[in-house]
Parts: C-alpha cells; sequence; structure tokens
C-alpha cells in the first residue's frame, strides 16, 4: 500500500475590484510496499517516486463589464507545467495519478452571477 497524503501551501492577496491568488500545492515521495517483478534493475529493488511542488495562479474580476454581481476568473493550475515522476510500477499512462497532477498545465475559466 502506498501512503499518499497531499499538503497545500497557500497565499492569496485580494483588491476590489481586482483579485489574484497563488498556490503552491506539493506532493511528498511515494515508495511502494513490495517491488514489480521485471521493473527494477537490482533484484528486490522497489521504484520511489519523488516529492514534487506545483504552482497554481488565479486572477479575478468582481463587477465586471460593469454589470453588479458579475465575477470572472482566469486560472491555471501547474503554472510551469511540471509532470510527474515516471512510474514504472504504475498501471497508468506511467504516473501515480493518486499522488500527482496531470502532466502539463491546465487552464481554467469562470464567470460567476449574483442576482
Amino acid at each position: 500500500m502506498i501512503d499518499r497524503p497531499r499538503t497545500w501551501i497557500s497565499g492569496s492577496g485580494y483588491a476590489s475590484p481586482a483579485g489574484a491568488a497563488a498556490t503552491n500545492r506539493w506532493s511528498p515521495a511515494t515508495h511502494p510496499a513490495a517491488p514489480v517483478p521485471g521493473c527494477s534493475d537490482a533484484p528486490g529493488a522497489t521504484h520511489s517516486l519523488h516529492s514534487i511542488v506545483y504552482h497554481d495562479a488565479q486572477v479575478s474580476w468582481a463587477d465586471a463589464f460593469r454589470l453588479t454581481g458579475l465575477k470572472v476568473s482566469l486560472g491555471v493550475n501547474n503554472v510551469f507545467g511540471t509532470n510527474p515522476p515516471l512510474c514504472f510500477t504504475c498501471s497508468l499512462n506511467g504516473y501515480d495519478a493518486g499522488t500527482y497532477d496531470l502532466p502539463g498545465a491546465f487552464w481554467n475559466a469562470r464567470a460567476t452571477y449574483k442576482f
């Protein structure tokens, strides 16, 4: 069994009507409980995955386009496109999806309207 705790370290700053937030997320190293045959060069060795830090950012604009109650936000997870470590013992595309994010950056946009 693999222990998969996650720790989030975040900080943000908001100013009206615009806002911004930045977050750093850390995924710790993982160590499989048992070696998988054929996935290691040394007999009895296990495959260890290193820790990784992801950087996220979001900007928002309240009362956008002079519409009271409209908030528009743009964000990106994994700003620098950091890829997870290769996992030779994982069955999903060569990375541990339970511990690490998808490879590459993920962009998002959101519009909310409160009335």
